[in-house]
């Protein structure tokens, strides 16, 4: 993982934020998790340890509407 923004060149910060992701026919599901944020430009980014945890969190979302 990085910690400037490929894009402004400034240090990203870490913020825990609820973010709503789209998933399959569940539709929006809100996720709260860190994220890097580029305090310039806004871009945020997930490191591999929170994409393994929103995409755990989007399955189990998943199983539970199919039970």
């Amino acid at each position: 993982m990085f910690d400037i923004c490929p894009n402004c060149k400034v240090k990203l910060e870490l913020v825990k934020k609820k973010r709503v992701f789209n998933f399959k026919n569940l539709g929006q599901i809100p996720i709260e998790c860190n994220l890097y944020e580029c305090p310039k430009c806004g871009e945020e980014y997930l490191d591999e340890k929170q994409s393994l945890f929103v995409a755990k969190s989007l399955d189990e979302a998943l199983k539970k509407e199919v039970d």
